[in-house]
């Protein structure tokens, strides 16, 4: 069997690789940083930094203040748009009513918003749309405990303005719109 004998070969380092040179230059580097940064970090260092941090901690207000003068001042960039609600003031809302007809509400181009609450003891289908059905529908309504003790299913919509169908094993609902 022939022998081995050992080789033994130097490759080159890598670019940017540990060199003694490159290991100095990060040593100067390093002194340089702790010589800048100022206070060395001592425990009675870390107690004032912590009594610090403890003070801005108690002067920032909880969420939800009850007072005005205990609140943070917010100043709103010069770009933001109103942030203030306007109240519309409804025309016209349809009395309600207990009903059973397959067609809740007709289409109402001036519709601004509806409601329609589920009063039966079966659940009962929904349909933004005509032709509602069991089978087709946009949304059931759960069902009452006990008929008409208010605890069924409900639907608020304020973009819809077509027909509103209903479909269910003996529905009762109470429905209305705002125009």
């Amino acid at each position: 069997m022939p022998e081995m004998s050992e080789v033994t070969q130097s490759l080159p380092l890598p670019a940017g690789g540990a060199t003694s040179a490159n290991q100095a230059t990060e040593i100067t580097s390093l002194a340089t940083i702790a010589t800048n940064s100022g206070t060395q970090a001592t425990a009675a260092n870390q107690t004032t930094g912590n009594t610090s941090l403890s003070t801005i901690a108690t002067n920032i207000p909880a969420k939800g203040q009850a007072t005005k003068a205990n609140s943070t001042p917010v100043t709103m960039a010069s770009d933001q748009g109103d942030m203030f609600t306007r109240k519309t003031v409804l025309s016209t809302v349809s009395t309600p009513s207990i009903a059973s007809s397959a067609t809740a509400l007709n289409a109402n181009s001036s519709r601004r918003y509806f409601y329609i609450m589920n009063l039966g003891t079966n659940p009962l289908f929904v349909q933004l749309g005509s032709s509602c059905s069991t089978t087709v529908f946009s949304k059931i309504l759960k069902a009452c405990a006990v008929a008409n003790d208010g605890s069924g299913g409900d639907l608020a919509e304020d973009q819809w303005q077509g027909a509103v169908t209903i479909a269910g094993t003996s529905p009762s609902y109470v429905c209305w719109e705002t125009t």
